[in-house]
């Protein structure tokens, strides 16, 4: 099951990203998402071979025992899992799906969900991942230094706004009328 900060995240990346497959970088706005800052990360691709964090919380700097800004996504997991989960969050960037993994701490055994959402830094360039670290028992004490380890990887199909089936549309006829607009057709007279 999905953990509520993961679908709080979901919710507001479908918001600001509209009909595109992401949201660009500067329409994510913290205020709009307080709650979840704490626990809330953003990774960049350096040259599409590993990423680094650029920006973490504090719950989730405190439950990896060190400041994450600048350190790289990979070494927060074990080592049968860093390539794994450096793979996984390029075909986020590559398939612009939303991931969510459900990993354990090697040494306490604790659950954790972390969720990565593709971020685009122009209108071209997919780039940047934003998610979110939760704990399931926030109320546990929590041991600084975890190592995570992969229990679970899955893709998201978020929810986006469709576009009018044109079917759905009303007739044409009935928009004319609508706006008060009367059609009238004459002959031509052009004989055939």
């Amino acid at each position: 099951m999905r953990h509520s900060a993961t679908n709080l995240l979901l919710d507001y990346f479908n918001r600001i990203r509209g009909m595109d497959d992401a949201p660009l970088r500067r329409d994510v706005n913290p205020s709009d998402i307080p709650r979840l800052l704490p626990d809330i990360f953003m990774l960049e691709a350096v040259d599409n071979r590993w990423f680094r964090f650029r920006l973490a919380g504090t719950r989730l700097c405190a439950a990896l025992g060190q400041e994450a800004r600048g350190q790289e996504f990979g070494l927060f997991w074990t080592l049968d899992d860093r390539r794994r989960m450096t793979l996984a969050a390029q075909s986020v960037l590559a398939n612009r799906l939303p991931l969510v993994v459900a990993a354990r701490d090697v040494n306490t055994g604790e659950a954790v969900e972390l969720s990565l959402l593709p971020l685009r830094s122009s209108e071209t360039e997919c780039d940047r991942l934003i998610g979110v670290f939760s704990r399931a028992e926030p109320d546990r004490p929590l041991r600084m230094g975890m190592e995570l380890a992969v229990e679970k990887i899955q893709f998201l199909t978020p929810d986006r706004p469709q576009p009018p089936d044109p079917h759905d549309l009303p007739a044409p006829d009935a928009i004319i009328r609508a706006r008060g607009v009367a059609l009238r057709v004459y002959d031509g007279g052009k004989a055939g």
